[in-house]
């Protein structure tokens, strides 16, 4: 019971924390095309829900070990990527907005939770675990950057 619990928490965690992310980028799609913005949006939820995920099966884990971050970060994006090709094939999903972001965040914090659970090492430097999160996020932050600034350049931004 103790196991379900933790995992429980993780993937609220999870949802939470890829949700805080993916919000103030989805409301760039007031200026930026949507169909740019649902990519970056769940591209960005997912590699913080992801890093969320990793960093909570580490931190509780009683057995000593700690997470797989990148590998758990690949099967976040292998979901996002994924969700985001039904969301912009069909424009009537599309235009739901944040509802389809909730519902995408759930679907995306269930395969962190799976992958936190099953990809697991012995833990060693949480040194170079800290490292890896942070060039994760500059890498985050430098994508979506310009992604948006590259479309706003080429094809004109609303706002």
């Amino acid at each position: 019971m103790g196991a379900l619990v933790r995992y429980l928490g993780v993937w609220l965690a999870s949802l939470i924390a890829g949700f805080v992310c993916a919000l103030p980028v989805f409301f760039l799609g007031l200026a930026v095309p949507m169909y740019v913005i649902w990519p970056l949006t769940l591209a960005s939820g997912a590699l913080f829900a992801a890093m969320c995920a990793s960093w909570l099966g580490t931190l509780l884990a009683s057995d000593h070990t700690q997470s797989r971050m990148l590998v758990i970060v690949i099967v976040a994006e292998v979901v996002a990527v994924a969700l985001t090709a039904v969301i912009v094939k069909i424009p009537a999903i599309s235009a739901r907005g944040v509802d389809v972001l909730v519902v995408s965040m759930a679907a995306i914090a269930l395969g962190t939770t799976w992958a936190t659970r099953h990809f697991r090492e012995p833990r060693s430097n949480l040194g170079r675990y800290a490292w890896i999160t942070v060039f994760l996020l500059v890498i985050m932050v430098l994508v979506v950057y310009g992604v948006v600034r590259l479309t706003c350049s080429t094809l004109g931004c609303v706002a």
